[in-house]
């Protein structure tokens, strides 16, 4: 029988992106019926008490599958890493189809397929060094939609066999909070992630000094732990005058973020070498309107209920994006917001395990 072989430790250890995507699969591969591979945990590293929290959230009466979990190495990573060179972590597991890596080139694998996730593109040199590593690394990658897979393929020469489009779930949140038909006051602009370059805070916090002028929007919430953009935003900021009203959360608490995206008024998210359009989706799983950059993924997946931005001059991003909000909040409307979470409702996990699964089982 296939079994797919999932590196446990970052789905246990990071709450938001490799982290959600292996939790969240492994929580629904577990709630599939019918003829579904096994999945094993390959459990290691220091953090053991987060690790066995983590399992606990697979569980519940809903639950069809159990995982086999044949290595709980209760040691540091590393450690861990030196004894898979001998027999490679399938051997480890004693065997696997496949093996889903977290980290791009570790731990080792000797016989299973080795599959990564992408979610991002390379940006400048050095980045497009470690992009080759990963290229080099694995046997198979999973990209979120069509137009990543094209650019997978011909913008780095992947063979087409070895890609393989699923969507990305976005439905978690959905069980912490309840959409609503339109935005609590005070009316919020919203980022996730981190205070990143590729991600223009500065421009971002621009836009909403003038969308805060007119009264268009009242505060601004930032998500997100400090990142290579964070001097020039903390400048930018430190002498803003909408400076009172931006709240930025380094420390993110996973259990807050269901609220806080359900009760923005806009969902801001433009940066550069995004492969996937996952955070938007998770806004519009609440039907929040959501301003994005102008990149394929994001028109494949989100179509015209996102408001695309090109990247432009970074002096004029700001109004670019301000322009932006004020077109989505102008058509936000329950109808459109219902809109929204019928098109984020074809990206779920359930969805996304289903798809994986099927992979896995033909590579027998």
């Amino acid at each position: 029988m296939s079994v797919l072989g999932v590196d446990w430790y970052a789905a246990a250890t990071h709450s938001p992106g490799v982290g959600r995507y292996g939790r969240e699969l492994v929580r629904a591969w577990l709630r599939l019926e019918g003829d579904v591979p096994d999945v094993s945990l390959y459990e290691v590293g220091a953090g053991a008490p987060r690790l066995a929290a983590a399992a606990e959230a697979l569980t519940g009466d809903d639950v069809v599958r159990r995982p086999r979990v044949h290595l709980r190495l209760r040691v540091p990573r590393r450690a861990a890493d030196l004894a898979a060179r001998a027999v490679g972590a399938d051997g480890l597991l004693r065997g696997c189809t496949a093996f889903l890596r977290s980290d791009p080139t570790r731990p080792v694998v000797r016989r299973a397929r080795t599959v990564f996730a992408i979610d991002s593109w390379p940006e400048g040199d050095a980045e497009r060094e470690r992009f080759a590593a990963v290229l080099r690394e694995n046997d198979e990658f999973i990209v979120f939609a069509h137009a990543a897979a094209d650019r997978l393929v011909d913008g780095f020469g992947v063979g087409r066999e070895r890609v393989h489009v699923t969507c990305a779930g976005s439905d978690h949140w959905l069980r912490d909070a309840t959409p609503v038909d339109e935005a609590p006051s005070p009316r919020t602009l919203l980022v996730l992630g981190a205070v990143s370059d590729r991600r223009a805070p500065v421009a971002v916090l621009e836009a909403f000094e003038r969308l805060r002028v007119d009264r268009t929007l009242e505060r601004m919430v930032v998500c997100g732990r400090a990142g290579d953009g964070v001097q020039e935003f903390e400048s930018k900021l430190r002498f803003s005058s909408a400076r009172s009203d931006v709240e930025w959360v380094r420390d993110v608490r996973e259990q807050d973020l269901p609220a806080r995206v359900r009760d923005a008024a806009v969902l801001v998210h433009v940066g550069a070498g995004e492969a996937t359009a996952v955070t938007p989706l998770e806004a519009f799983a609440f039907g929040v309107p959501a301003v994005v950059s102008d990149l394929p993924e994001m028109r494949e997946v989100l179509g015209d209920l996102a408001h695309h931005v090109p990247r432009t001059k970074p002096r004029r991003l700001g109004e670019a994006v301000a322009d932006a909000v004020r077109a989505a909040l102008d058509a936000d409307t329950p109808a459109t917001r219902a809109a929204r979470r019928a098109r984020a409702a074809e990206s779920t996990w359930s969805a996304c395990a289903a798809a994986t699964a099927e992979l896995v089982r033909s590579w027998k």
